[in-house]
Formats: structure tokens, sequence, C-alpha cells
């Protein structure tokens, strides 16, 4: 643990209750490019975790979290993607991710028994597409979706939030002047000002679990990037 998960719940130096995570990971994948100029990936995971951490709130210190050890869970999931690229500026990017984490064997000194469940934080599918189009003379315009799934906040898996789906749009404009490569944008985040859960509390105290995301913005940058000569 870090010295902040440390934080002892009973106020006063270290939680000596609290034991080091350890997990072990396993992993498989594959990478390839088709004839037509497609490349995919794809990337099968599994993680045994004994003693994860896990958060949590006391009524007398809302707000700050504390951390326990959650006996044995197990993750598993796999990763997938895909990018296509067409004459004419067009390309396409796919990503999808399924994952399926839980509790193997968790039993609180409560005599809470959450084996089995979801563990807090985690949403079960995660995708993302974008399609952007080169128009020429450096100028580009691309547009982003996003979306997660339900996410679990607690322990006991009584309560979750909404999926939700994110749109963006993005415009700009490169060009190269010696060294420098300039790139102003306009972009739109949220283009439909959905209301959605940007950041979850796990395991609050009174039911406050949610942070909201950011309603629709709208906003102009520019990034300036410089390579040395012989870079």
């Amino acid at each position: 643990p870090t010295t902040t998960e440390f934080a002892n719940p009973d106020g006063g130096g270290f939680n000596t209750n609290l034991d080091p995570a350890q997990a072990l990971h396993r992993e498989f994948g594959v990478r390839g490019q088709t004839r037509h100029g497609s490349v995919f990936s794809a990337a099968l995971y599994r993680i045994d975790v004994q003693d994860e951490l896990l958060p949590f709130e006391l009524a007398t210190n809302p707000g700050r979290d504390f951390f326990e050890n959650a006996g044995s869970s197990d993750r598993q999931g796999i990763e997938l993607a895909f990018k296509r690229q067409w004459s004419g500026g067009l390309s396409l990017q796919l990503m999808h991710t399924l994952s399926d984490f839980r509790f193997d064997q968790f039993v609180t000194d409560d005599g809470d028994d959450f084996s089995g469940l979801r563990t807090p934080g985690n949403a079960r599918h995660r995708s993302f597409i974008a399609l952007r189009r080169d128009i020429g003379d450096g100028r580009f315009a691309a547009v982003e979706a996003v979306r997660f799934g339900r996410v679990p906040v607690n322990n006991a898996n009584d309560t979750f939030t909404d999926s939700y789906l994110l749109v963006n749009l993005r415009a700009g404009w490169q060009w190269q002047s010696g060294a420098w490569r300039y790139t102003p944008f306009f972009a739109i985040n949220n283009l439909f000002d959905v209301d959605y859960v940007a950041n979850t509390r796990i395991n609050a105290f009174g039911g406050r679990f949610f942070e909201s995301g950011p309603d629709r913005s709208v906003y102009l940058g520019i990034k300036a990037a410089f390579r040395a000569p012989g870079d």
C-alpha cells in the first residue's frame, strides 16, 4: 500500500491490519494487418489478486478514503481494436473492452459476504469509435463516440451508475514552419449535453457515490511541436 492507503481508520499512525495486494497476471494477444491495410489487435487476460485494496468511508470522516483488503478476486477480459484507412483521407478506429472483475472470496469482519459479486468501480463494457477525414492542406475533421456501461459503486452491488454515450467533434488545421508544426483546433465535447457520472467514490458514506461530468464544452486551442533538425 502507499502511504495514503495506510491511513488508519482508528486514528493516528499506520493501519497495521492492511496487507499488500499480490497479483498474478497472464495475457495472450495477437496483432496483425490485412492486405487492404487494416490493422487489428486482440488480447485476452486474467489477473488473480490476493488481498485487493478497496477504499471505504466512515461516518466520522466523510469524504476521506480508508482502505481494506478484499480477500481474493479475479479480473478477466478481452480487448479488441481495429483501424482502417481509405484513400481520400478517411479513417476509422474502433475499440472495445469487455471486463469481468469479481470477488472470488470476500467476507468482511462484520460478516457481510460479497463473494461472487463484481468489484466496484469498473464498467463491464467500454467502447470507442472515431471517424476522421483529412481534407487536404493540413485540414481535418473528426467525430468520436465513447460508451461506458453501468458501474457498481459499492461492494454490495446494490447501486450502479447509468450507462452513457458521449459524442465529441474536432476540427483543425496543421501546418509546418521550419522545425515547428502548428495545429490550431476547434472542439465540442459532449455534443448532446448528456448528464453522466464521470467519477465514482467507491463505498462512499451516505450514498455520495457520484461525481458528475461536465456539460457540453466548446473550446479553441493550438498545439505547437518542435522537432530539431536531424531528429
